[in-house]
C-alpha cells in the first residue's frame, strides 16, 4: 500500500488546467516556477475537476517526509496556483496500516488520476 495524496476542493478554473509538481523546501524562484515543475497525469484536466489523486512516480506511491509543491496552471491564460503539502514520516501512519479494518462495504467513488 503506497502513499497517495488526494488534492480536493479544486476550484476557480474556467478553462482546462495542468497539474505539475516538485519537491523541496520552497516553490522556487521565477525560473524554477517557469520550468522546474514536472507534469503529472493527464495532459489537461477539465475546469470542473474537483479532485485529483497524486500517486507519486514510483510503485510505492508518493514519498513520506517530503515537501510537495503542486502547481495548477490554466492552459488558456497561463495563470497558476502553487500549493504546498508536507507528508509526515511513515511511522505516523504505520499503526493505522496494521490495525484498521477496511472491510466497509459502502460505495466507492473512482477518481481518475
Amino acid at each position: 500500500m503506497g502513499l497517495n495524496i488526494r488534492l480536493h476542493g479544486i476550484s476557480g478554473f474556467t478553462n482546462p488546467f495542468r497539474l505539475s509538481y516538485r519537491t523541496g523546501i520552497s516553490p522556487g524562484n521565477e525560473m524554477v516556477i517557469a520550468t522546474g515543475y514536472t507534469s503529472y497525469g493527464s495532459s489537461t484536466y477539465p475546469a470542473n475537476t474537483d479532485t485529483l489523486v497524486f500517486t507519486g512516480t514510483t510503485a510505492s506511491g508518493a514519498s513520506f517526509d517530503t515537501n510537495y509543491w503542486f502547481k495548477l496552471t490554466d492552459t488558456v491564460t497561463g495563470a497558476y496556483i502553487i500549493e504546498k503539502l508536507t507528508t509526515h514520516q511513515e511511522e505516523e501512519f504505520s499503526f493505522c496500516l496494521h490495525c484498521c479494518d477496511f472491510d466497509y462495504n459502502g460505495t466507492a467513488i473512482y477518481v481518475a488520476p
